[in-house]
Formats: C-alpha cells, structure tokens, sequence
C-alpha cells in the first residue's frame, strides 16, 4: 500500500466556518478519500468502479470473533510448510480452516498434502519397498505436515514397476487404516512399489 499523500481531518467544516477559511481542508478530505478508495480498487467514474482489483490481508493474531449469521476470511501464520495461509471461519466458529493450504507440491509422487474444502484434508505419497504380504505405510507427518483426525478413503494405483498378477485371489487389497499408518496387502507376484492417496479430516 503506497504512503498517503492527503490528511483527512473529520472535523472539517466547523460551525461557523466560512467556505473561504476551510475549502483547503475539505478539499484534502476529498482526496484523501479518493485515495483510501483506490487502494486494491478502480478508480471512481470507472466503468468498474466500486470493484476489487486484488486483495490485501493482513496477518492476524488471532481467529475472527464471528456471530452466529456471519463467516470471516483472513491471513495468519500457520504451522505447515508455506508458513502462512488464508484462513475463513464458519459461523460462530473458534478455529480457522485453511483455504490455501498445500505442502510439497514440487515432488508430487514422493509425498504431498492438500486441504479440499472445509477441513477435508488429502495426503499423498509413493511406497516403495514393498514386499508380499502385509505392509505397513504411514502417512506423512514431516514438519508442516498437518494430522488426520479420521480416515475416510485410502486408494492406490500402480507405479511403473507394478504389475497385478493375472490370475489367482486374492488381489491387492488395502486394511487397518488408521489416522497415521494403512496396511497395503500384496500377493506375491506384487513388484515394489505404490502410489497412494488418503482423504480424511485435518485435526
């Protein structure tokens, strides 16, 4: 935000003032008010006038106190990867849920996270090393890693050196899935290694 240039005096006119003796002041007002407005909006008389350009949100130190018939949308430091995010409250909510919130997306098959909508939360990741039988995969809890509060869904799909046996059950199947780890359970002509994805709350 640039610096203003104008002052804008809420006491100006006076009672008893004359127009001569305070046209300097109002006139400041006045552009001092087409000022503020320009600021992340078009101009007044624009075709668009009385519309955003861009948005500017300040940090927040803490979560907008909201009634129960309002909602809020604002930016604070957050504890993931990015640092900070957008954040909107429902109504008469105490907890913000990030909008903007994605970690990792720069190595997307190894691991990565996402919230979807309201605290839906998507982690995903590739598991390697595979082995016949029961293998236990967690979920990635790095640094910046939001937590499940519950699992809904876990699927996975093949990586260039998997190959699903042509015969013979059971397949490849998925159990125990829990808020940090799933078990992939893989037949014996299973090769090495998975992609998977899990969708759930974020606590």
């Amino acid at each position: 935000m640039p610096i203003p240039k104008y002052v804008y005096r809420n006491n100006v006119p006076q009672g008893g003032n004359s127009i001569a003796a305070t046209q300097m002041p109002i006139n400041s007002n006045f552009q001092a008010i087409n000022e503020i407005l320009s600021v992340n909006h078009v101009a007044f008389n624009d075709v668009n006038q009385g519309k955003h350009k861009f948005l500017t949100l300040p940090f927040q130190s803490s979560v907008p106190v909201t009634t129960s018939s309002q909602m809020s949308l604002y930016a604070a430091v957050s504890s993931d990867a990015n640092g900070s995010e957008v954040f909107f409250t429902y109504p008469a909510a105490i907890v913000g849920t990030p909008l903007s919130a994605m970690g990792n997306l720069s190595l997307p098959a190894v691991q990565g996270w996402g919230y979807l909508a309201g605290s839906v939360l998507m982690k995903w990741g590739n598991a390697s090393g595979i082995i016949a039988g029961a293998n236990v995969i967690p979920f990635p809890v790095a640094s910046g890693f939001p937590l499940f509060s519950s699992v809904f869904i876990v699927q996975f799909t093949p990586s260039v050196n998997y190959a699903i046996p042509v015969s013979g059950f059971p397949g490849p199947y998925i159990t125990d899935i829990t808020t940090t780890t799933f078990t992939f359970n893989a037949p014996s002509t299973i090769s090495t290694s998975i992609y998977w994805y899990a969708i759930g709350v974020g606590v």
